[in-house]
């Protein structure tokens, strides 16, 4: 075991369980990688939905901002996360990125992504004293490979960054750092306008945490004072 001071929440880990969960992550990296690329073998092309966002990431690689496809419903988070990501790196290596293989890929960064905050949360949410159990584990792997969103790694849709964006936003709110929790939680609305849901949820949460913690202070203020009422009229 290990633990670290310093920080808002204590690190408490098994080392044996630790590798569990980092052995997870790399097969599933692996493996999801594999399949990824072999997708990709079969449909270089953009599919279904990507006819609209394939072009239109590149459009923001290209720094037309201006340029917008009004068939497209979603707000331009993940267009600006792309380009954000893969316009820079591309002027440091000199290559052009913006490529329909490194475009799906983020996606597949964010699925990876996404499975170690499934597994980071499921562990805070069970109390496990610091160890990754098959009960931690297998959960956050059930999430990531959930059909519905597990598929979408494979494509350049926005229910993987929208996902994790809601995740980080969330694991943010239960370290009770919510300025970042509603910083993050703006990014998924740009994402996926439906996201708007979990940010309310999450303030909703620090609203009614806010009044019980106001309320509880009335009360002991009005204990207090009954308190030296009584004590008053025993002495007088």
């Amino acid at each position: 075991m290990f633990e670290k001071e310093g920080s808002d929440e204590k690190l408490n880990f098994d080392i044996k369980s630790v590798n569990h969960a980092v052995g997870l992550v790399v097969l599933f990296s692996v493996c999801t990688f594999i399949v990824f690329n072999v997708i990709y073998n079969v449909q270089e092309t953009p599919y279904l939905d990507e006819v609209f966002h394939i072009p239109q990431a590149i459009r923001y690689c290209n720094g037309s901002f201006d340029e917008w496809d009004p068939k497209i419903t979603t707000l331009p988070g993940l267009y600006i996360f792309s380009a954000g990501l893969l316009k820079p790196y591309g002027w440091v290596i000199n290559r052009y990125l913006c490529t329909v293989y490194r475009l799906r890929g983020i996606n597949l960064l964010c699925s990876i992504a996404n499975l170690i905050l499934f597994i980071g949360i499921r562990h805070k949410a069970v109390g496990s004293e610091g160890k990754f159990t098959f009960q931690v584990l297998w959960a956050p792997l059930n999430l990531a490979l959930f059909p519905v969103l597990y598929f979408f790694t494979f494509l350049y849709y926005t229910d993987q960054i929208s996902t994790l964006m809601v995740m980080i936003m969330y694991r943010l709110y239960l370290a009770r750092k919510f300025n970042w929790s509603a910083f993050i939680g703006i990014l998924s609305v740009m994402c996926r306008q439906t996201n708007i849901i979990w940010v309310a949820f999450c303030a909703l949460e620090v609203g009614l945490e806010t009044l019980e913690t106001h309320l509880l202070k009335l009360k002991k203020q009005r204990d207090s004072r009954n308190f030296l009422e009584n004590l008053r009229i025993v002495y007088l």
